[in-house]
């Protein structure tokens, strides 16, 4: 089988979304050497996306690039993108980004999308400009056009079956995520890593940290104000991921500017690589969120894995996610925000225990082994991802 794999998104410093594209791809040619794989991109892969493509000979990379506005991936994907495709003649199309650009798609060729969450739909206000055109132009085209509706979450396939019920009639729904494998195996490594909080405040302390994009969605704000009514001088707060967009950091600059705050204690440091990125996790207290609406949770996932405790906003998939495996809050209250820190403090190692075995459920190779099950073949139904019932009751009444 030919598998075709939209790699616009692999030019450039790999976050979330691409870091799940990068699982599929590793996890998919290392179990299964029979197929070939063909990564389509706009450019040169990033240095760091680069050193996490476990190339194999199965994998084919194409790098066709427009001869002019050539890393603007936008146009490579309305102009080259499907001549490409017709050229290869792959079986399936697996698309990681959300939506693909329909126009010209060949029509015998299957297309998987991937969908990490329903912003767009939900908060819309907290996107980028160019990002809300872009799935106005191409999302819902996207969705209809699908064979297989690929979903990170139990969460974010009933919010898709809300929004969009006549597709989800007569479309095949899969669900599954996992953490990177590859980032698994830097824990299992006996390195010796760098703190980078350490390391720029020259000592070790106590902190709580947050991982994540700077944006709106993130309610950093809470976060801020919940950490200056902790007690003074117990914990450092570290906040790990990229300045993001929007009005946010104005936000979060009067916030930091209030009479009395805790301002030294507030670390920002941007975005970190893997191995640092383990060694904030090993080092926290805790990792907390106080995200408004998770489409998965990686950060979460991730910290589980690598022995750190979490709290998190009860809504979303981070209750599917995280709930009985960390201690996740109802509402804003800051009293059930601090009642939530005694808890997990308090029984730290019975939650760095249920980490690891909730982590359990979330393996890349027991989601690509279902999903190639049905491709490769008629082999009737898809089979999904088993979710308790009491969680898909309590994501409905969240």
């Amino acid at each position: 089988m030919k598998i075709a794999f939209d790699g616009v998104r692999l030019a450039k410093r790999p976050m979330g979304v691409t870091n799940i594209g990068i699982s599929i791809i590793n996890t998919y040619a290392r179990l299964c050497p029979q197929h070939t794989f063909y990564i389509l991109t706009n450019g040169e892969l990033h240095p760091e996306v680069r050193s996490k493509l476990q190339m194999r000979d199965n994998i084919i990379l194409v790098n066709s690039p427009l001869p002019v506005f050539g890393s603007i991936g936008f146009l490579w994907s309305i102009l080259k993108f499907h001549r490409l495709l017709k050229k290869i003649k792959p079986d399936v199309l697996i698309a990681p980004n959300f939506f693909v650009v329909t126009w010209f798609l060949p029509k015998n060729m299957k297309l998987v999308l991937y969908v990490h969450d329903l912003v767009y739909k939900q908060y819309r206000s907290t996107m980028q400009l160019i990002t809300k055109l872009q799935m106005q132009l191409f999302f819902e085209a996207s969705l209809r056009r699908a064979n297989i509706l690929w979903f990170n979450s139990a969460y974010t396939e009933q919010e898709f079956i809300h929004h969009y019920p006549d597709i989800a009639q007569k479309t095949l729904l899969f669900t599954g995520a996992g953490i990177n494998p590859g980032f698994l195996q830097r824990i299992a490594q006996p390195a010796v890593r760098t703190n980078p909080f350490y390391k720029k405040t020259g000592g070790r302390k106590d902190y709580l940290l947050f991982v994540g994009t700077v944006e709106p969605r993130k309610n950093l704000a809470f976060l801020l104000k919940l950490f200056k009514t902790l007690e003074r001088g117990k914990y450092q707060l570290v906040i790990a991921g990229d300045p993001g967009w929007g009005d946010m950091r104005k936000h979060i600059d009067e916030i930091l500017a209030e009479k009395d705050y805790p301002l030294d204690a507030v670390h920002f440091i941007g975005y970190v690589t893997d191995d640092e990125l383990i060694a904030l996790y090993r080092d926290a207290a805790f990792f907390i969120s106080t995200s408004l609406n998770e489409g998965l949770g990686l950060p979460q996932l991730e910290a589980m894995a690598c022995g750190c405790p979490v709290i998190a906003p009860h809504n979303s998939a981070m209750i599917e996610v995280v709930q009985g495996a960390g201690v996740t809050v109802k509402g804003w209250d800051t009293g059930d925000w601090k009642n939530a820190i005694w808890n997990i403090t308090t029984n730290r190692q019975h939650y760095i225990n249920q980490g690891h075995l909730r982590v359990k459920n979330y393996q890349w190779d027991d989601i690509i082994a279902r999903l190639d099950n049905y491709l490769d073949g008629p082999k009737g139904t898809l089979e999904r991802i088993s979710i308790p019932k009491h969680l898909i009751a309590d994501i409905h009444s969240n």
